[in-house]
Formats: C-alpha cells, sequence, structure tokens
C-alpha cells in the first residue's frame, strides 16, 4: 500500500503541475484521475477518492463523462463511477481516446474513425482511416482524398472538402486554408474572410490572432485588425 500511496503522490503531483488552473478544473465537484497500485480512479479537490481505482486507464470529465479503458477497451462513465457507455472502442492513433464535445464524442472501431453520442449510439458509422476532428458548433471537420470539409451530426456533408487543412467553428466561422494562405469561412462555407494570412486562429470574445509578415496580430470578423501585427 505504501508503494501504492507513493505512485498516487506522483501522479497526483504531476497533474496539479501540469493541468491548467481553470474554472472547469478548480470547480466544486471537479473530479481528478489518479493512479494507485497501477489502477486509476478518481479523487475530488479535496484529495477524497470518490471512485476507487479499478481502471487501466482514465480521463478527465467533459460533458460530466469520462473516458475508461477496461480490457484493453474503451468506454465512459459517469461522476458516480458507473460504467454508461459500455467499453467497446479501439485506441486510436497517435492518441488513445477521445472527449465529448458538443455532445459527440469520436471513436474507433476496427481501425476507422467514427462518431457516438451521448448515449452511446453510433450516430455516424466510423469510415475514415485517420482521425478527424471533435464536433465544434453543430460541425465536425472530416478528411475526404486529401481535402477537409465539414460533416453536421448526421453524417452528412454540411461543406464539401475543399481546403487544405483541418480546422473547426468557433463563434460562427472557421478560419482555413487554401493554396497555403488562411482565410474564414461561415457556417454555410461561404469565404468571408479573404485568404491572406500565414496563419489564423479561431476567433474568441470576437477578435482572432493572426499572422501577416512573420508578425502577429489580432482581426476581428470583418477582417479589420483591431490589433495590428507587431508581436
Amino acid at each position: 500500500m505504501v508503494k501504492g500511496l507513493k505512485k498516487l503522490s506522483v501522479v497526483l503531483s504531476a497533474l496539479l503541475l501540469f493541468l491548467p488552473c481553470t474554472a472547469a478544473v478548480a470547480e466544486k465537484g471537479a473530479l481528478v484521475p489518479v493512479m494507485v497500485d497501477d489502477k486509476w480512479g478518481y479523487m475530488d479537490m479535496d484529495g477524497n477518492m470518490v471512485i476507487e481505482p479499478r481502471f487501466e486507464e482514465a480521463f478527465m470529465f467533459s460533458e460530466d463523462l469520462a473516458g475508461v479503458r477496461v480490457d484493453g477497451k474503451y468506454g465512459y462513465i459517469n461522476r458516480k463511477g458507473k460504467i454508461v457507455i459500455e467499453p467497446q472502442f479501439d485506441p486510436g492513433g497517435w492518441m488513445d481516446f477521445f472527449d465529448f464535445s458538443d455532445g459527440m464524442a469520436m471513436v474507433v472501431v476496427d481501425d476507422k474513425y467514427g462518431y457516438i453520442d451521448s448515449k452511446g449510439r453510433m450516430v455516424v458509422e466510423p469510415q475514415w482511416d485517420d482521425m478527424q476532428t471533435p464536433y465544434h458548433e453543430g460541425l465536425a471537420c472530416v478528411e475526404l482524398d486529401g481535402l477537409y470539409g465539414f460533416i453536421d451530426k448526421k453524417g452528412k456533408v454540411a461543406i464539401k472538402p475543399q481546403f487544405d487543412f483541418w480546422t473547426w467553428f468557433t463563434e460562427g466561422l472557421a478560419p482555413v486554408e487554401i493554396d497555403r494562405k488562411y482565410g474564414y469561412i461561415d457556417k454555410k462555407g461561404k469565404i468571408v474572410i479573404q485568404p491572406r494570412f500565414e496563419f489564423a486562429g479561431g476567433f474568441s470574445e470576437g477578435l482572432a490572432a493572426v499572422q501577416i509578415d512573420g508578425k502577429w496580430g489580432y482581426i476581428d470578423k470583418k477582417g479589420n485588425f483591431a490589433i495590428e501585427p507587431q508581436f
């Protein structure tokens, strides 16, 4: 048991060092995965073991569900530690497991990627060879024949593949790459800010970071510079 407590101390210390001090982590009732004697469970922020260690692997909660590994397969538990989506999914490529986002989670079955909902129902059948993006604002970016587009939550193509790099929507707009330049599209796939940036990030509180001539600045949703490139 002493050995197990030492492992717990090391793992918990590492988590506290590297987890961001955000409201999502620090809020009352937040649970953190910890390892004791090679098994994973969950502690609250007061150090109380809430879910006893019994999993081969455990991840942070997202949208009230957390991924766990049992007998080499991935499933989901609720905050009481009850398995609500049976472990049945395979590990991914460079990421073994995917959080819920926008009510959906990416899963892997027989080396193909698809999406489930929070009830564990397969909403978008596994069909892609490579990892796609999580859902954001109702759309997920997927790759077809080397180009990227978007599907809706029924798996139907909402914006046909035509872009050179994966991305996602924030505040109604998504940065896209066309001919090595970045611009922005709306949810209809219409280019609303012409590609002219070397790189572009997502919008937050009406502004997005962009790079031009090697310098970073911020634009508004009309593509005008709110903060001139200078960084």
